[in-house]
């Protein structure tokens, strides 16, 4: 097998990206000013454990899903389990089947099996968290891309053997979480696997444009010296956190004028405001935390014993 070229994940060009608009009942966030939750595969965080996907139209031909014999956990998350079925979706020979690439080859396939020439395949995703009752997303994990010859056919864009820690090409630059998918089942002489990178934790992300929006969390009780998060922003764009009681009252020390912008792109970006960026005192008391962000993904947060 041949590994081709990374196929790198961004703001823009995402696993399978679905922006929805979600409630406080949904995601256990309310969010305010145009702020949207961008979801590649949600519930692998713990941050976001209720969100629900929206129903999702009957098609007119019900693809078959091919579901993997192994599902495994991950680096980082060793209590989700994921899975990457293949879908298996077969139209007939209908006016776009006849606009894929290498039409001729495709009907000498047909030929022997009718599916050989029509049938397109994709990557899908499902996770669980006890290894019995998974949950599965219709969006693709993997689509099949532009129209190139290895991708838009039977077989194509099947997921190898789970999410791996790989280094990233970039200098100074963290690891990142890779997915392996095969390319030119039918054509050529070889078979080639294709990388795809995520940012670690990258799976959900809160959104927010240059207009700015904020995200007020539930009351929740923490453990913990530091809180870090794991975010990205424009040049322009930036975060603050504010903490509140368990009312939504601003905390002395710690309001939106008490910390400091920030931006960049970090995986574990300690929070610091005016006087401090220790939080201990505030542990074991039921708090909220006001994220406001302006032209910046806010992908996960945690509280630290100490600083990494």
């Amino acid at each position: 097998m041949e590994q081709t070229p990374v196929a790198r994940l961004g703001l823009d060009r995402s696993l399978a990206q679905v922006t929805r608009s979600v409630s406080e009942d949904g995601a256990g966030f309310r969010l305010k000013s145009s702020l949207t939750l961008r979801v590649t595969m949600v519930e692998l965080l713990a941050f976001f454990p209720k969100f629900r996907s929206r129903p999702s139209s009957s098609p007119a031909r019900r693809p078959s899903i091919s579901t993997p014999t192994k599902s495994r956990p991950t680096s980082g998350l060793p209590h989700i389990f994921f899975g990457f079925p293949l879908r298996c979706t077969d139209r007939g020979w209908v006016d776009s089947t006849g606009k894929l690439p290498h039409p001729e080859e495709r009907r000498k396939r047909a030929a022997a099996q009718p599916r050989y020439g029509s049938a397109v395949t994709d990557g899908l995703m499902m996770t669980s968290r006890d290894g019995r009752t998974f949950r599965r997303w219709g969006e693709a994990i993997i689509r099949p891309g532009p129209s190139r010859t290895n991708s838009w056919v039977d077989g194509d864009n099947m997921i190898s053997w789970g999410i791996l820690p790989t280094k990233s090409d970039l200098p100074q630059s963290p690891d990142e979480l890779s997915i392996y998918a095969i390319e030119s089942y039918w054509t050529g002489k070889r078979q080639s696997f294709r990388r795809y990178s995520i940012r670690v934790d990258g799976f959900v992300s809160v959104q927010a444009p240059l207009g700015g929006g904020e995200l007020v969390t539930k009351p929740l009780v923490f453990d913990g010296h530091k809180l870090v998060i794991n975010y990205s922003t424009s040049a322009a764009g930036g975060v603050w956190v504010e903490i509140q009681d368990e009312s939504g009252k601003p905390l002395t020390g710690f309001t939106q004028a008490d910390c400091h912008e920030i931006f960049g792109d970090e995986i574990d970006r300690e929070v610091v405001w005016k006087n401090t960026d220790n939080v201990r005192q505030l542990a074991s008391k039921p708090l909220r935390l006001r994220f406001i962000l302006k032209d910046a993904d806010l992908f996960s947060f945690q509280f630290i014993q100490q600083a990494r």
